[in-house]
């Protein structure tokens, strides 16, 4: 469950966490290592057309993590 902008509330983010947890228990480091690489695949060619629209945001962005 989402709330406003896409938020998570606290409940679906601990949901998520034993939903993943039981999902990798048992699984050899060969195993895990083919998972994260088709999951990083698909964050990269998604993160690949993202554009930034937005100077002001960016530079608001980069403000706080330094």
């Amino acid at each position: 469950m989402t709330t406003g902008q896409g938020v998570r509330t606290i409940e679906d983010r601990e949901r998520r966490i034993a939903m993943i947890a039981e999902a990798v228990a048992g699984l050899k480091y060969y195993e895990w290592s083919r998972i994260e690489m088709a999951i990083n695949k698909k964050f990269s060619s998604t993160s690949a057309k993202v554009v930034v629209e937005d100077a002001e945001e960016l530079k608001k962005a980069i403000q706080i993590e330094f």
